[in-house]
């Protein structure tokens, strides 16, 4: 867990910084009661994406970002 929690974190500072049109503030992972995992984007505008990353790779949680992003 710490090593996706730390993945997320350096994929939102990443997208944040190389990626303008996306307006990215930051990337939040989060872990709920029954072990489900998230990454909760939010937005400069105060919007904010979460996305289901249970059971994801490190690359499985880049693409179900960027299938979200896009």
């Amino acid at each position: 867990m710490e090593n996706k929690k730390k993945f997320v974190h350096e994929l939102g500072k990443l997208l944040g910084k190389y990626v303008y049109r996306l307006n990215v503030k930051e990337f939040d992972y989060q872990k709920d009661e029954q072990g489900e995992e998230f990454v909760l984007i939010s937005f400069n505008d105060g919007f904010q994406k979460k996305i289901c990353i249970t059971g994801d790779s490190e690359l499985a949680v880049m693409q179900d970002v960027a299938k979200r992003l896009s």
